[in-house]
């Protein structure tokens, strides 16, 4: 709907689109928050060498940390994939900025004396 047609039923279209604005930045600061690694882009390329059909290039992520890969199928189906992928990527990120998954503990081990 229009902003004239909004205001001609008595919205005060400036009020509710600052109110949108708001809820849609909380929101957005909250779903980038939880993907860590969108899809950023999903195009079409030439086939690899010695193969046939549609390929699609996808890239995942942000900033310095991105996963360029390469798919046969169509967009919808290369889309579908792209998208699993990312959000496989984010649960196991769990929203906590990663880490180094085979960091060592700080505890040490108390030996047991023979005894």
């Amino acid at each position: 709907m229009t902003d004239t047609a909004m205001s001609g039923l008595g919205v005060d279209t400036k009020a509710a689109d600052a109110g949108a604005g708001a809820k849609a930045t909380g929101a957005r600061k909250k779903a980038e928050k939880e993907n860590k690694y969108p899809v950023l882009s999903i195009e079409k390329i030439a086939p690899p060498k010695g193969a046939d059909g549609n390929w699609y290039q996808y890239i995942i992520g942000k900033g310095n940390s991105q996963i360029t890969g390469s798919r046969r199928g169509t967009l919808r189906q290369v889309t579908t994939y792209a998208n699993n992928y990312a959000k496989s990527l984010n649960e196991r990120c769990g929203g906590k900025g990663g880490g180094y998954a085979w960091a060592r503990s700080s505890k040490k081990k108390k030996s047991k004396a023979a005894g």
